[in-house]
C-alpha cells in the first residue's frame, strides 16, 4: 500500500481518478475500476449474493456494533438465500450485504468519510434504501474516526419498497457512495454567487436563495404537470388489479414494462386568483414531479439535495440520488441546465400543492425567502418549496512537487482561492478552483 496517495489532496468530494487510485492501492476491494459503477463523484453500491435478511418486525437502526452478528442472533431477522432474483414485496424491509468492503487500511487513515443515497431511478419507484456502515450508529454515511475504532469494513444496505413490489438480484446497484478526504462540512461552497454559477431559470428577477421548487406548470405537448401511482395495498390490503414487481436492473427494451401499468397522468388544474396552478395530493398515492429550476454544474462542483422540511405542509418531498459535475452541461438541444425530478408523498390528509405569484428576495443560501406584496405587479412565479441543495467542492487533483516529473500534466497544482463578496459573512464563502500553469 502506498501511504502517502492522499497526502497532497485537497479536502473535497473524491473524483474517478482518486477512487481509482484508492482501489489499486487496495483500500477499497471487491471494486474494479474499470467496472463502470465509479461516477464522477460517487460510487455505485451493488447486491452481494450469499445470504440475505428479511426483519421480521420492520427497520432497526444501525447501533454501532457488529450489524450482521445482530441480525444472526436477534431473532428480528429472518435468513433469505439471495443467489437469484428476489421480489420485495411492498412496507416490508429487507436488509443486503454489498460487495463493496473497506479494508482495514482505509478505515485506520481516519481522513475519509462518507455520504450514501439511493440511485434517482431507485428512488422514482419509491424504494427506500440505506445504507449501514458496520460500526456506525447511524444510516446513509460513515465517519473516518468513528470506523477507525468501531468498523470491520462490511456494508449492508436496507430496502423497503413502498409503492411498487420490485425484483431485485445479486450485483444490482441501488444505492451510490460519496467519499470524501476531509469532513464534508469543510468544503462546502456557501453564498449566492455559487447558486447563481449552478441555476438557470426562465425568470430573469428570480433571486437564486439555494431553495429548488416544484413545478406544475404543464407541458405544452400535453398539458401534464405530474405522475401519480397508487400505493398498493393501502385501501384494505387488497388490490383490484395487481401489478407485476418492477425489476430494479436494466432491462432491453422489449422486456420493459408498459409505464401506463403503473402511473396516472396527472394534469393541474387552474386556480383563483394570485393562483396559478394545484394539484390535489392523496395520502395513498406517489407522485414525481420536476423541479422549475434546472441545474448546470461546472467540473468542479458536485451537488446533493436535502429533503425538504416540516415548512412545506403535510407531505414529503425528496430527490433521490447525487448530481455529479457536468450535470446538466453540454446538452445536444444547446439549452443550458436540466431539472430535476422529485419524489412527492402525502401524509394522512389530503392536501394540494399550489403556485402562486409573488415576488421573492432573499439573502444567502439556504435562508427562507422574504415574501413581499402579492399585489406586487410582477411575473416571477413561485413554487412550492421542494429541496435546498449543498454545493460541494470535488477535489480532482493533487499538489504536485516535482513539476519536472514524467507523469505531470500541463496543469501541476490546483489552488484554491477564496472570493467573499463583501456584503457577506466569513462563513459565505465561495471557493473557485484556479489551476497554477508550469510555466
Amino acid at each position: 500500500m502506498n501511504t502517502n496517495t492522499w497526502k497532497n489532496w485537497i479536502p473535497g468530494v473524491l473524483s474517478d481518478s482518486q477512487v481509482k487510485e484508492l482501489i489499486k492501492d487496495g483500500l477499497l476491494m471487491h471494486l474494479e475500476p474499470d467496472s463502470g459503477d465509479i461516477d464522477a463523484s460517487a460510487i455505485n453500491l451493488r447486491l452481494a449474493a450469499g445470504t440475505a435478511w428479511r426483519m421480521k418486525k420492520g427497520a432497526v437502526k444501525p447501533f454501532g456494533g457488529n450489524y450482521e452478528h445482530f441480525l444472526n442472533t436477534s431473532g428480528y431477522a429472518e435468513e433469505i438465500e439471495f443467489n437469484n432474483a428476489q421480489s420485495l414485496q411492498t412496507r416490508t424491509t429487507y436488509v443486503f450485504k454489498l460487495k463493496l468492503v473497506f479494508s482495514r487500511q482505509f478505515m485506520k487513515a481516519g481522513c475519509f468519510n462518507g455520504h450514501a443515497t439511493g440511485r434517482s431511478s431507485v428512488g422514482r419507484v419509491d424504494v427506500l434504501t440505506r445504507l449501514i456502515v458496520d460500526g456506525m450508529d447511524q444510516y446513509e454515511g460513515f465517519s473516518g474516526d468513528r470506523i477507525a475504532e468501531h468498523g470491520s469494513g462490511s456494508l449492508f444496505l436496507e430496502v423497503t419498497p413502498i409503492t411498487f413490489a420490485v425484483c431485485v438480484k445479486p450485483d444490482t446497484a441501488l444505492s451510490q457512495l460519496r467519499l470524501f478526504f476531509g469532513l464534508p462540512e469543510s468544503c462546502l461552497i456557501e453564498g449566492r454567487d455559487i447558486v447563481r454559477t449552478t441555476l438557470r431559470s426562465e425568470e430573469t428577477n428570480e433571486f437564486p436563495d439555494g431553495v429548488l421548487s416544484l413545478s406544475l406548470q404543464p407541458e405544452q405537448h400535453d398539458l401534464i404537470s405530474a405522475f401519480g401511482a397508487k400505493i398498493e395495498g393501502r385501501d384494505g390490503g387488497k388490490d383490484l388489479h395487481p401489478r407485476a414487481p418492477v425489476s430494479l436492473w436494466k432491462l432491453n427494451e422489449n422486456e420493459k414494462p408498459s409505464p401506463s401499468d403503473y402511473w396516472h397522468r396527472i394534469k393541474a388544474q387552474p386556480s383563483e386568483q394570485y393562483r396559478d396552478w394545484f394539484i390535489e395530493i392523496q395520502h395513498t398515492y406517489f407522485y414525481i414531479l420536476k423541479s422549475h429550476e434546472k441545474l448546470c454544474l461546472p467540473s468542479g462542483v458536485a451537488v446533493y439535495c436535502k429533503p425538504s422540511d416540516e415548512t412545506i405542509g403535510e407531505m414529503r418531498i425528496h430527490y433521490a440520488g447525487f448530481v455529479h459535475p457536468w450535470f446538466g452541461m453540454n446538452r445536444e438541444d444547446g439549452e443550458e441546465g436540466t431539472p430535476l425530478i422529485f419524489e412527492v408523498r402525502g401524509t394522512i390528509f389530503q392536501q394540494y400543492l399550489d403556485i402562486k405569484k409573488s415576488w421573492l428576495a432573499s439573502s444567502t443560501t439556504g435562508c427562507p425567502a422574504i415574501q413581499k406584496d402579492p399585489k406586487r405587479p410582477t411575473r416571477a412565479p413561485t413554487k412550492t418549496k421542494a429541496s435546498s441543495f449543498q454545493a460541494i467542492s470535488k477535489t480532482g487533483q493533487r499538489l504536485r512537487k516535482n513539476e519536472g516529473s514524467s507523469n505531470c500534466p500541463d496543469y501541476t497544482a490546483r489552488r484554491e482561492r477564496v472570493v467573499r463578496p463583501p456584503d457577506q459573512p466569513e462563513k459565505c464563502r465561495v471557493r473557485t478552483g484556479e489551476y497554477l500553469s508550469r510555466n
